[in-house]
């Protein structure tokens, strides 16, 4: 029986948007997106990673895309548009921890989306009890030192007590390579189904 698990953000516990938020932003404010190619391609990963602050990078774009707003209201925006919580699995979660199973949330995104995520999972209550995110990390998925980070934190777990769902083949084989258990998540009845041989 596990002990723990880790959840991905997007893909698992959020649906993915049916388009990029960049393709939205250059639908709704006619902003062409060589203007926006770059920011993504380039200068995003670094944040995702934490090696640029989001904000300060955004606030450098906010004239050229054609955002009025403030760099909080066009991060409003951006997360609000990918707020599509898996209810069914947030709740599957919640009960897990009333039987003493904890998750954790172990995400490639920077620092204010990974918060921003985990405070939309977390709005009743605290269902999952931290967020391990990429932004904060300094590192991302599939990394050896991703995984490594989250277990020299969760020192009362050793890898095999713990089950990883994420969307990613990569992710998935790099959490197994340290010794993690590890499921594809594609859908809910799928994982409820998956789950009877974990708990």
């Amino acid at each position: 029986m596990i002990k723990a698990l880790l959840f991905d953000a997007d893909g698992v516990l959020f649906f993915h948007a049916d388009k990029l938020f960049s393709e939205r932003l250059a639908e709704d404010y006619g902003v062409e997106t060589t203007k926006l190619e770059h920011f993504f391609t380039h200068i995003f990963p670094e944040c995702i990673v934490g090696k640029k602050d989001l904000k300060i990078e955004l606030a450098g774009k906010l004239e050229a895309w054609g955002w009025r707003g403030s760099v909080d209201e066009l991060l409003d925006y951006w997360f609000s548009y990918e707020r599509n919580i898996d209810q069914p699995l947030v709740e599957y979660v919640r009960n897990l921890k009333h039987r003493d199973i904890p998750s954790y949330v172990a995400t490639n995104n920077d620092h204010y989306r990974a918060e921003w995520l985990f405070d939309a999972l977390n709005v009743d209550e605290e269902v999952f009890s931290k967020l391990y995110a990429a932004g904060d990390m300094g590192v991302a998925k599939p990394e050896h030192k991703f995984f490594e980070i989250i277990f020299d934190d969760l020192t009362n777990l050793t890898p095999g007590e713990v089950l990883f769902w994420d969307d990613s083949e990569p992710n998935l084989d790099a959490a197994r390579k340290f010794g993690i258990q590890a499921e594809l998540y594609s859908n809910f009845n799928n994982f409820n189904e998956k789950m009877k041989s974990y708990v």
